[in-house]
């Protein structure tokens, strides 16, 4: 699922299914320095984001909500996983 990275993200709700692998592609579509990375917390992930690129982000989600933010935490989304999507 692609996540555009521009001011926000969009969409900033991503539906999952829980116990399946997923794959976030982030495409940030600007050059300001608060989105130049995405943090996952849950996940442990913290990765990059180039400018007008897209960058993949893969996890595995349990059931449940999950934040990822920018790396300054001011911009933020959620992952629901769900069993049934």
């Amino acid at each position: 699922m692609r996540v555009e990275v521009k001011g926000g993200y969009t969409p900033s709700v991503v539906r999952v299914r829980a116990g399946v692998p997923v794959r976030l592609e982030f495409h940030r579509d600007e050059t300001n320095t608060c989105t130049e990375e995405v943090v996952l917390p849950d996940f442990g992930i913290r990765t990059f984001l180039p400018a007008h690129r897209t960058t993949p982000v893969s996890f595995t989600p349990a059931e449940g909500t999950y934040e990822f933010t920018c790396g300054m935490g001011m911009v933020r989304g959620k992952i629901v996983a769900e069993r049934k999507v």
